[in-house]
């Protein structure tokens, strides 16, 4: 007798094994085959097909009716189908009078052999070769806030080597992909992938009517520990695209923000858009969308959504399209920050870079306006330059290229981190626009759908000079009534007044082409005329900038003071 080799045949079953020695029962016709050595590894028994792909597995006890032809194995472990370990229920594998192996109950199928990425339970299981075999069974999914997930793989079968598995969701499972997020339709798993694959639609888990039915098209492979569902085009079921961010309705002069909604009209302006994918801040509970990189803090540029159904609070971050009515020719503007829509309340508040540039502006006048202003600012408060999200609204204006390095972005916060005067970081004359402000918090006029300001906003720079000092600001941001029949509006009206001390002030006045500028200060005010009156008749050469400045009275800052004292009455 041969150690670890068949010795023992059953020709008709088609099966063989290694057990050697054993024992018959006369009454019940049965023989119990047992091990002759002790080494696991040597007893087993050969399931012979005639693909010529045998099902071999250890066992320790076989068990053979001769009047039946019944033959069952016993204190067996797994078996080994492709890339799958079997391990049946009781350690029980019965074989059937053709030798056919006994469809399994219970049982449970790991895969692949060794690493074990998919665990499937309770399963059914029919082993037809040793490369081959069908069922079905209960997968564990992952555990959300404590509880246990399963889905319930309706077939399971072995497609070139790899075990698959697919299962189908319905909306009444309430099945979530993670944390407040669920899922309706296709699964697919493949062995040799780590993670599940969905194909269907996803949906926030809120009792927000606008988010309850907002389910949209989903595809692609899910790790439910990262907490980031990728997004591509989504769609509701009318075809309707959904949108994430902040839009503006030129009839109105209103602006509105949206997470996985359709836009209200389709002429609505994008003033940010959010693309990327879905997470969940676990500890918020609140629900973002945005790029991969920019959610995990791997870079500081790109533009993020983020929604707290239990708050009603919507915050967009990132570069934002203003929506100004400027002429070509006319003033330039950038904007990035922080927009935050507080739909119970209808409250706005915001955390803006505002860079406006007048490019008919010299920038002897220009830096002359900022060396004077840095003289009046002394006593006032500096700018904080290393808060995070300061810092990313830094990075959408300084490195408007994605392609290229955030380099000045990171000088800007190394020279922050080091210097004692914050007017030496060198965000100003990194963007040397006219004027540079920061951290302005607009608030929005119901009656008159103008935005503005009255409170400390940063001067960062002017002309490219350093200032960063907050300062007392009155600003009014008035949009231009749009002309439905010829799609057109008209130009802006942008008001800015700051005061860093009592009697020391800055009053600018821009629409259209025609920039008026007046200060508290004799000398500048002698240097704006002069400039002003080079450009007085530029309108009247078309070889000449369209932009023009005027020197204002002192009594348009005043009446702009008095009407805007209305909005604080209001």
């Amino acid at each position: 007798m041969r150690v670890g080799e068949p010795n023992i045949h059953f020709p008709k079953q088609a099966i063989s094994t290694s057990l050697g020695k054993g024992t018959y029962n006369r009454e019940t016709g049965e023989v119990f085959l047992n091990p002759h050595v002790p080494d696991e590894s040597k007893n087993f028994v050969v399931k012979h097909t005639k693909s010529g792909r045998d099902v071999t597995f250890n066992t320790q006890v076989l068990l053979y009716n001769l009047n039946t032809g019944r033959i069952e194995a016993n204190k067996v472990d797994s078996i080994i189908v492709a890339d799958a370990t079997i391990f049946p229920e009781g350690g029980r594998v019965e074989f059937q009078p053709d030798g056919g192996i006994a469809p399994l109950e219970n049982a449970v199928i790991k895969a692949p052999t060794r690493l074990n990425h998919h665990v499937i339970q309770e399963a059914q299981v029919v082993i037809r070769s040793g490369s081959e075999y069908v069922g079905k069974g209960r997968y564990k999914y992952t555990d959300i806030e404590g509880k246990p997930q399963f889905i319930t793989m309706d077939s399971i079968y072995v497609q070139n080597g790899v075990t698959t598995a697919r299962a189908k969701i319905r909306s009444e499972d309430e099945f979530l992909l993670t944390d407040r997020i669920l899922f309706r339709d296709e699964v697919e798993l493949k062995a040799d992938r780590r993670f599940l694959y969905f194909k269907g639609e996803v949906r926030i888990q809120s009792d927000n009517d606008f988010l309850r039915d907002s389910w949209f098209s989903f595809e692609g492979i899910v790790n439910p520990d990262t907490v980031f569902i990728p997004i591509k085009d989504p769609k509701n079921r009318k075809g309707q695209q959904l949108t994430v961010g902040l839009h503006f309705v030129q009839v109105y002069r209103s602006f509105y923000t949206n997470f996985l909604q359709p836009k209200k009209n389709q002429d609505d302006i994008d003033v940010l858009l959010a693309e990327g994918g879905l997470s969940v801040d676990r500890a918020s509970k609140s629900f973002r969308i945005g790029p991969m990189k920019k959610l995990n803090g791997e870079s500081y540029r790109g533009n993020w959504v983020e929604y707290n159904d239990a708050t009603r609070i919507t915050t967009a971050y990132g570069r934002l399209n203003f929506p100004a009515s400027f002429p070509p020719g006319g003033a330039e503007l950038a904007v990035s920050g922080m927009w935050r829509e507080e739909q119970r309340f209808q409250k706005l508040s915001t955390d803006l870079i505002f860079a406006f540039h007048l490019p008919n502006i010299p920038s002897s006048l220009a830096e002359a306006i900022g060396t004077r202003f840095n003289l009046w600012a002394l006593a006032l408060q500096d700018m904080e330059y290393t808060e995070p999200r300061f810092i990313e609204a830094i990075a959408e204006l300084v490195d408007p290229d994605t392609t290229q390095p955030e380099t000045n972005t990171r000088e800007i916060l190394q020279v922050a981190q080091r210097t004692a005067l914050a007017k030496n970081v060198p965000f100003a004359k990194k963007l040397p626009v006219t004027l540079l402000l920061a951290r302005v918090p607009f608030r929005r006029s119901d009656s008159t759908g103008a935005l503005f300001v009255s409170a400390d906003v940063g001067v960062a720079g002017i002309g490219g000079i350093g200032i960063a000092k907050y300062c007392p600001a009155k600003i009014e941001y008035s949009f231009g009534p749009y002309n439905p029949a010829e799609r057109t509006r008209a130009p802006d009206v942008l008001t800015i007044y700051l005061e860093p001390t009592e009697g020391n002030w800055l009053f600018i006045l821009y629409s259209g082409y025609v920039v008026r500028i007046v200060t508290s200060d004799v000398g500048l005010n002698r240097q704006i005329k002069q400039v002003a009156d080079k450009q007085k008749d530029y309108n009247k050469d078309p070889s000449k900038p369209k932009l023009q400045l005027i020197l204002a009275d002192p009594s348009e800052k005043d009446d702009f003071l008095q009407r805007f004292s209305g909005y604080l009455l209001r």
